[in-house]
């Protein structure tokens, strides 16, 4: 039961993420080449354990492996053992991260496929699930939970503008950020000068 729990909730987070699956008008990503190669192999400068390696058919770029050693990918430092996915252009699309790991500053979720990471083309992290509260740029930011995203409907995420100031972050305490206030769970929007958004 519990691993059918998880591939559910697996499921259930892979929809709702954004640049999980194309919008409507968009190409669908081309489709992909499985091999397994018995040795570790270096495709588009990324180091890849052996195992399933996954690249676009047609170019041979790399879609998707998981890393031999720590890399840096497109500047964004990532951990041995990370499963890095990479749009056609050769950007990263997203990545699974082993473990809870540091990113930045940020200890974001990892491990196995439960918690997706984004990044932005730059590099810059994009998206994250904090392992625990953090206070980013002043706000205090909640950390995200198994039980609050699948069964308390939180959707806790915390998310950065390309320049690495604060998008996005459910508060976890009440707060104040440039005049408005926020109360604890509210979800605190800001622009990319670090302004808040009106909410709609």
């Amino acid at each position: 039961m519990r691993h059918v729990t998880c591939a559910v909730a697996t499921a259930v987070l892979l929809a709702l993420l954004p640049g999980a699956a194309p919008a409507a008008g968009q190409d669908a990503t081309p489709k992909t080449v499985r091999s397994k190669p018995a040795s570790p192999v270096e495709i588009d400068g990324v180091p890849c354990a052996a195992g399933y390696v996954f690249t676009f058919e047609g170019t041979g770029r790399l879609h998707q492996c998981g890393l031999d050693r720590d890399a840096v990918v497109h500047n964004a430092g990532l951990r041995k053992g990370t499963t890095v996915a990479l749009n056609p252009d050769g950007t990263i699309r997203y990545v699974f991260l082993p473990g809870t790991t540091m990113v930045g500053e940020h200890s974001c979720r990892g491990h196995g496929h439960g918690w997706m990471t984004h990044f932005h083309p730059n590099g810059e992290l994009r998206l994250c699930w904090l392992s625990r509260n953090e206070v980013i740029q002043g706000v205090p930011c909640s950390r995200a939970t198994f039980l609050g995203e699948f069964f308390g409907g939180k959707y806790a995420t915390t998310e950065f503008h390309d320049n690495g100031r604060l998008s996005s972050c459910v508060a976890s305490t009440d707060t104040d950020v440039g005049g408005q206030h926020y109360e604890a769970g509210d979800r605190v929007k800001l622009d990319p000068d670090g302004k808040p958004i009106p909410a709609r």
